[in-house]
């Protein structure tokens, strides 16, 4: 499902929209359990299983760093600003993913899910350097990050229209 992200053949922002619509699918589709073990896991985990507790943490991390590894090529290709905070963003990713998974438990569809995966692709597009809006002017997208929370305000400043 993640396997995207490893994949340097994919753009890094359709590797990332690729693994979180993957999930999306995958935590919906019938005959599946809904959610996502490595994510619903973290909190159900007895003391008595520490072992199986650090396997899934592992396994997440491994995901985190998959988001990570794309968020630091795009930066590295000017597809996203030099100064993007690259963990913040990967976290969020990685928060994004694995919220699915509650969602999912929850009840909520995949066309919701894909919703949701299509919202958090415009932080990624909103931290890039430089849009032109339709009439030409320059459009400025600045991220503000508070990762200690796990979540994101975006502001979108711009030309006035």
């Amino acid at each position: 499902m993640n396997d995207c992200l490893w994949d340097d053949n994919l753009a890094p922002r359709e590797a990332i929209e690729l693994a979180l619509r993957r999930s999306a699918t995958m935590q919906t589709e019938q005959g599946h359990p809904s959610g996502w073990l490595i994510a619903l896991s973290v909190n159900t985990c007895s003391p008595g299983h520490e072992h199986i507790r650090k396997l899934l943490e592992a396994r997440r991390s491994r995901i985190r760093e998959g988001c990570l590894k794309c968020v630091l090529r795009a930066t590295g290709s000017g597809e996203l600003a030099a100064d993007t905070n690259a963990q913040a963003l990967a976290r969020y990713l990685h928060s994004v993913e694995t919220g699915l998974s509650t969602e999912a438990r929850d009840g909520a569809t995949g066309e919701e899910l894909n919703a949701a995966v299509t919202f958090a692709m415009k932080t990624w597009d909103a931290s890039r350097l430089q849009h032109v809006n339709e009439r030409g002017r320059e459009v400025v997208l600045v991220c503000f990050w508070y990762s200690a929370d796990i979540c994101i305000l975006h502001r979108l400043l711009c030309a006035k229209m």
